[in-house]
């Protein structure tokens, strides 16, 4: 009868445990990645801000001014003549069915204004943000008061309609001091030039884009296939290094009403790029297309470019481009039409991409690797947004078949006990 007992409380210890396994909350429309914020969410405070290293952190703001808010503060890891640069990105998924924005601002302990930033984006689901970087201006005098700060403090504020609350990913990164001369850095691309045409061959592939930043397949030169669903986004991964370009086109037929008497107008889609800080790139190029609607009357075409990575446009305000190498994202997204009284459409779409370039080499700095991404962490590129989901489940499945091993070792030990302790009883 007691072993009976014994297997019954057994049994019921493993069903508890079964069901207080992690789990995969449904997800949001994007994913960002990233570690929660020390305490679960940042500070409203701005006199005692949560204290950041550099790495990638995630945090839910309101859309109003009392929780759209946070204050963060970050200490520099570089001091003395090793004074760096420090980056910072702000970037949300957005509200479904909202328009919303993003801003940032940067200053030293003593309130002096060193940077900022702001991003916004109509009724969609698709990720977009701001960076800015604190440091030399003209990589030559090293001795500003925001450039020696050893201490920095963030402010993040969204703005939203209603009261929902949004995930936002803030992304922390020292650079190390640059020795490479400005005018001896390759240019960015100058004003006026035209967006260039992806050069692809080969056959046309599907790969369909992923919702989460962690998971998004990478890309490379070619052509693809994938259908986007109306109010929905997809995100895919190019990793660039110095010098290097992404340029990507996307089609999108002409759509048809399910009534022949209708017309079709909507919705707006967005073809556009985040730089590995996090930002919503502005393509330097002249002519890049970055959005368009949908109609029965002709096709979408879009066209965007990044630039190559290169520093010198961080010093020179005649250039334009992206300066930080490491992963972009391509994002896909279609914005939600709430006043209509039907199902959201598919839409197919042709996405042809192209890496230019073979790279070049890089900025000669006083510390290699150059960039800190995380507290202990060096790396020759901006890269990181936490793991995958599929990596988290199978931590999550680790740690669970842990505690139940580690409960039925102890519950086969409590039964063993219980049956020692019986005999003793019957001797």
């Amino acid at each position: 009868m007691r072993l009976r007992q014994l297997a019954a409380t057994a049994a019921a210890a493993l069903v508890v445990l079964f069901a207080a396994a992690p789990g995969q909350a449904a997800a949001d429309p994007i994913e960002l990645g990233g570690t929660p914020v020390p305490g679960g969410t940042g500070s409203t405070d701005a006199a005692k801000p949560t204290e950041l290293t550099a790495g990638v952190w995630i945090d839910e703001l309101g859309s109003d001014v009392a929780s759209g808010t946070h204050y963060y503060e970050y200490t520099r890891a570089s001091e003395g003549e090793e004074t760096s640069t420090v980056l910072v990105g702000a970037m949300t998924a957005g509200l479904p069915d909202l328009s919303d924005s993003i801003s940032l601002s940067v200053t030293t302990a003593d309130d002096a204004s060193c940077a900022d930033g702001n991003a916004d984006r109509g009724a969609g689901v698709w990720p977009f943000g701001t960076s800015v970087f604190v440091g030399s201006s003209d990589a030559e005098s090293w001795e500003g008061e925001c450039t020696v700060a050893r201490t920095l403090r963030i402010k993040v504020t969204h703005n939203g309609t209603g009261d929902q609350s949004v995930p936002v990913a803030i992304k922390i990164v020292e650079e190390a001091r640059v020795k490479t001369a400005v005018a001896d850095m390759p240019p960015g691309v100058k004003a006026e030039t035209p967006v260039p045409t992806p050069k692809v061959s080969g056959e046309t592939e599907p790969l369909a884009g992923a919702t989460s930043l962690a998971d998004a397949p990478e890309l490379t030169t070619g052509s693809f296939t994938t259908t986007l669903l109306e109010g929905g986004a997809q995100v895919w991964k190019v990793p660039l290094d110095w010098g290097q370009d992404l340029i990507a086109r996307a089609h999108i037929p002409t759509v048809q009403a399910e009534d022949e008497t209708l017309s079709v107008y909507g919705p707006n889609v967005e073809l556009s790029f985040l730089s590995p800080m996090g930002a919503t790139i502005a393509s330097p190029y002249e002519d890049a297309v970055g959005d368009g609607t949908v109609s029965d009357e002709e096709p979408v075409e879009l066209i965007n470019a990044t630039g190559p990575v290169r520093l010198q446009p961080r010093y020179d305000s005649e250039t334009a481009g992206t300066t930080t190498p490491g992963d972009f994202y391509v994002v896909l997204g279609a914005e939600t039409l709430t006043d209509l009284e039907r199902d959201p459409r598919e839409l197919p779409v042709t996405l042809d991409v192209e890496i230019r370039g073979d790279g070049e080499p890089a900025p000669e700095y006083f510390k290699e690797p150059p960039f800190l991404v995380g507290p202990d962490t060096r790396s020759d590129v901006v890269s990181g947004s936490g793991i995958s989901k599929a990596e988290q489940d199978a931590l999550d499945a680790k740690r669970t078949q842990k505690i139940i091993a580690a409960t039925a070792l102890a519950l086969v030990g409590l039964v063993a006990t219980g049956g020692g302790l019986t005999l003793l009883r019957r001797r």
